[in-house]
């Protein structure tokens, strides 16, 4: 397969494999692109949300002011509820919801979320971050 995002197949798999992967790598902006046509591709598939919205949370540009990021995670954030719209019982949704709500300064809000996705069985939670909700 070539590298470039405009020669690959009309695959979803293919974009998710390839944007977790540079997300693996830490290069969050070429994961994101991809992820960005995993959705296009499959917009009823809850977990390429999560995807998505999971590398907008991570990414920081330097360079920019602090608007930039709140915007990357508003974009998360709507991602995560739109995993949730599809799938109500996605507990992963409902973590990375609270994570990004919390970055976000809503303390309140990402208790919500933990609680959640707890009651919905996720157990993948961060002790540490739980705390300090």
């Amino acid at each position: 397969f070539s590298t470039e995002i405009n020669h690959m197949p009309d695959n979803a798999e293919v974009y998710m494999i390839r944007g977790l992967s540079y997300e693996k790598l830490g290069a969050l902006k070429k994961s994101n692109s991809y992820l960005i046509y995993e959705v296009k591709l499959n917009p009823n598939f809850s977990e390429a949300y999560v995807n998505r919205g999971t590398a907008y949370s991570r990414i920081k540009n330097p360079d920019a002011n602090s608007s930039f990021y709140d915007e990357q995670i508003n974009n998360a954030i709507s991602d995560f509820d739109k995993a949730i719209k599809i799938d109500p019982k996605n507990g992963y949704a409902y973590y990375n919801r609270a994570v990004a709500k919390y970055i976000k300064g809503d303390s309140n809000e990402s208790l919500l979320d933990i609680k959640r996705a707890k009651e919905l069985g996720f157990t993948d939670i961060d002790p540490n971050f739980e705390k300090n909700l």
